[in-house]
């Protein structure tokens, strides 16, 4: 994939301020093209594993659930009780 793709990923998710992943792979057929688009989902595991994009994960009633944001998004987890 051309880095201009993962250019346009990173803008979309930025935009957003943040995106579930079938948010971001909806949201990227209106600026990537046909052949990148077929990759998408590639693209962004590539760009969560060479820390581009930050996925965070959480579990909510059970289900595990997760977003994600730009590299370098500062992170804070507030809470009226302990954290395990």
């Amino acid at each position: 994939m051309y880095m201009g793709t993962r250019a346009k990923l990173i803008e979309l998710v930025k935009e957003a301020q943040g995106l579930k992943w079938i948010e971001l792979a909806c949201r990227s057929f209106a600026v990537l093209t046909a052949e990148e688009s077929l990759r998408v989902n590639d693209v962004i595991e590539a760009m969560i594993a060479e820390g581009e994009l930050i996925e965070v994960e959480y579990a909510l009633h059970g289900r595990a659930k997760s977003f994600l944001l730009p590299a370098g998004t500062p992170i804070r987890i507030s809470s009226g009780h302990s954290l395990v």
